[in-house]
């Protein structure tokens, strides 16, 4: 079993929000440049030899600050990151037949600074995504997967 753990120094950012009220070619010029980040931190660790076919991607977000933002809004702005990977040769595609997803947001007192961490770990033929993975979680592939991440998440709210 593969993984990938890239920690970006920063949420993302706002113009790359779909919500955001940004001119189509700014939102371009934020996504590509996220393209872009992501395939050099993919590059500065080392690319899996070959491309994974499927994969569980885990993202949390900390904000020191307290603001309340959707987890949905926080997806959606990553696109450009989430292409990156694509691109970089980490997975084969983005589509829902390749990926399942977790997401966690952290804010407060806890968070010392701003940043995303994203877990990319691949799923294997035995691995494979139960029926209804997702919706499952005591028969899902993130049961198995979790015990081995080597970062404990502190009052994890979603």
């Amino acid at each position: 079993m593969c993984r990938l753990f890239i920690e970006l120094p920063h949420l993302p950012p706002r113009e790359a929000n779909p919500n955001a009220n940004s001119h189509y070619f700014t939102r371009s010029k934020v996504r590509r440049e996220q393209r872009e980040e992501m395939i050099a931190y993919v590059l500065k660790q080392g690319r899996p030899k070959t491309p994974f076919e499927k994969a569980h991607i885990t993202i949390t977000w900390y904000a020191k600050d307290k603001r309340k933002r959707d987890v949905d809004n926080l997806l959606s702005a990553m696109k450009g990151s989430i292409d990156g990977l694509v691109e970089a040769g980490v997975l084969v595609d983005d589509s829902a037949q390749h990926l399942s997803y977790s997401l966690y947001y952290q804010s407060g007192n806890d968070v010392t600074e701003n940043k995303t961490t994203i877990l990319v770990v691949e799923i294997t033929e035995e691995d494979s995504f139960p029926q209804g993975w997702g919706m499952d979680l005591e028969t899902s592939y993130w049961d198995k997967a979790v015990k081995e991440i080597p970062w404990e998440i502190k009052d994890v709210r979603i």
